[in-house]
């Protein structure tokens, strides 16, 4: 939705994850987020979008609190939130995630 990690997108490791986004997707994450919802409906955005903001939430509850993300019992999602659970699991990093999820929402724009 517009306005997507508007609150969030502050927090300065957000902030290098949102310009790492841009760089490797060649588009402006924060911009698309701030105001173009024709843009967000689109599979291919919306997909990567959804993991950043499931990244951006990770990263949020390291910085309020350490213990509870590091110390989880288990991590599960759907969709996108599978590859933030992946994330959050040290199954791989920022980047790698962002990389399978560009990969989901091109297959399935084509599909």
């Amino acid at each position: 939705y517009v306005g997507m990690l508007a609150n969030i997108g502050t927090l300065p490791s957000v902030a290098e994850q949102l310009g790492v986004a841009s760089h490797m997707l060649g588009w402006d994450v924060a911009r698309v987020c701030a105001g173009d919802g024709d843009r967000l409906d689109s599979v291919e955005v919306a997909e990567v979008v959804l993991y950043l903001a499931g990244a951006a939430a990770l990263e949020r509850l390291r910085r309020e609190d350490p213990q509870a993300a590091e110390r989880r019992g288990a991590v599960a999602g759907l969709g996108a939130g599978e590859l933030v659970a992946l994330l959050a699991a040290g199954v791989f990093s920022f980047e790698d995630g962002l990389k399978v999820a560009k990969a989901r929402a091109d297959a399935l724009q084509e599909a």
